[in-house]
């Protein structure tokens, strides 16, 4: 399975199908971290679990990967009041732009930082 592959799946594993799309809610800079790391976290973790390596060194998402995840979209919907139809759409409009090229691999380093400052 290629890498796109790979991420084609976790992306539809990731935000249901039914997901409505909505205008982008305004969000200010931590948010939108949270949702870049959010999806960044998730793809690495399904890259990692199907061993691709792609991704150079970097530490096992899966577990600390899944906590920031659901912390974060629980912080992001009670901070902006948005359902779990508008996260879903985030979520996917990220996963889509981490998708393409290498964002994946840019946005790993500062993601990782983000991941070690929150604690987990």
């Amino acid at each position: 399975m290629t890498k796109r592959t790979l991420l084609v799946a976790a992306a539809a594993a990731l935000v249901p199908l039914a997901a409505a799309a909505q205008d982008a809610p305004q969000l200010n800079l931590e948010q939108k971290t949270l949702v870049r790391c959010s999806a960044a976290f998730a793809l690495a973790a399904n890259l990692q679990e199907s061993g691709d390596r792609s991704l150079g060194e970097i530490p096992e998402l899966r577990a600390r990967g899944q906590e920031y995840f659901v912390r974060a979209m629980a912080s992001l919907m009670d901070q902006t009041g948005l359902g779990r139809e508008a996260i879903a759409a985030l979520l996917k409009a990220e996963v889509g732009a981490l998708a393409e090229g290498d964002a994946l691999a840019q946005a790993m380093p500062p993601c990782l930082v983000s991941l070690e400052t929150s604690g987990l």
